[in-house]
C-alpha cells in the first residue's frame, strides 16, 4: 500500500457499512475507485480488503449528534480518537483524515467550530496525518472563515448546500442524492477534483508495484 495524492476525476463511495473482500470487489466492479470509511469502526482486515479489490482509501470520523456545541475540549477529544482508530486501523501517516463538522447547535457560534476544528486538527497533524474538512449542514462559517481561519488543507463538499471555500475549493464532492445503492450497499457518492490550489486529498491507494507483481 503507498499513501498518494488522490487521481481528479475518481470515483468513490462513502458508507457507514462495513466491507469484506466481496463487497469491495463488487464495488470496484461497478466502477468505484475508491471508499471513504468511518473511523472507529474500519479495522486493518477491511482496509486490506479494500486495497486489496484495487480500491483506494480514506478516512473520515463520526459526525456528533445533531445539536452539539463545539468547543476545545471536544476538538481535542475528537482527534485523539481519530488518531487511536487511525492507528489501530494501520493507516498510515501522510493520509488525510477527515472531521466530520456539520449539525451544531443553533447558538453555536463561528469561533466555537474554529477552535473545534484547529484543536482536531493539531492532534491530527501531531501523529502525523494530514487534515481534511467535511463542511456539513448548519456550520456558521463563512467561505473566508473555511479557509483563512481553519488549519486544514482539505475540503470535502458534503451533498449539503454549504459555502465555497475561499482561494482553495473543494478537493471532493459529494452527490447531491444522498443514500443512493450501489453493489447491494448503501452509499453517499463522491468524486475528487483538484482544488483551485491544484491538490487532491491523500489517500491509501494498492502498491501498483505489488499488484504487477
Amino acid at each position: 500500500m503507498i499513501v498518494q495524492a488522490a487521481r481528479p476525476g475518481a470515483k468513490g463511495v462513502d458508507c457507514i457499512t462495513v466491507l469484506n473482500a466481496t463487497s469491495a470487489h463488487r464495488l470496484k466492479a461497478a466502477g468505484i475507485d475508491f471508499v471513504v470509511r468511518y473511523l472507529g469502526t474500519l479495522g486493518a482486515p477491511e482496509r486490506d480488503a479494500i486495497l486489496g479489490a484495487g480500491l483506494a482509501l480514506l478516512a473520515v470520523g463520526y459526525s456528533r449528534s445533531p445539536g452539539w456545541s463545539p468547543n476545545a475540549a471536544l476538538g481535542a477529544q475528537d482527534g485523539a480518537a481519530a488518531v487511536l482508530h487511525a492507528t489501530q486501523a494501520g493507516l498510515p501517516s501522510g493520509m488525510h483524515l477527515f472531521c466530520d463538522l456539520e449539525g451544531p447547535a443553533s447558538t453555536a457560534t463561528g469561533a466555537d467550530c474554529i477552535t473545534y476544528v484547529n484543536v482536531w486538527a493539531a492532534a491530527v497533524r501531531a501523529a502525523g496525518y494530514r487534515a481534511g474538512l467535511y463542511v456539513g449542514y448548519g456550520v456558521p462559517l463563512s467561505s473566508w472563515e473555511l479557509y483563512h481561519r481553519l488549519t486544514v488543507d482539505c475540503y470535502w463538499h458534503s451533498c449539503s448546500q454549504v459555502p465555497d471555500v475561499d482561494f482553495r475549493g473543494y478537493a471532493m464532492i459529494q452527490n447531491v442524492k444522498a443514500n443512493q445503492v450501489i453493489a447491494g450497499i448503501q452509499v453517499d457518492v463522491d468524486e475528487v477534483q483538484a482544488d483551485k490550489l491544484g491538490d487532491t486529498p491523500m489517500w491509501l491507494a494498492p502498491d501498483p508495484v505489488n499488484e504487477a507483481a
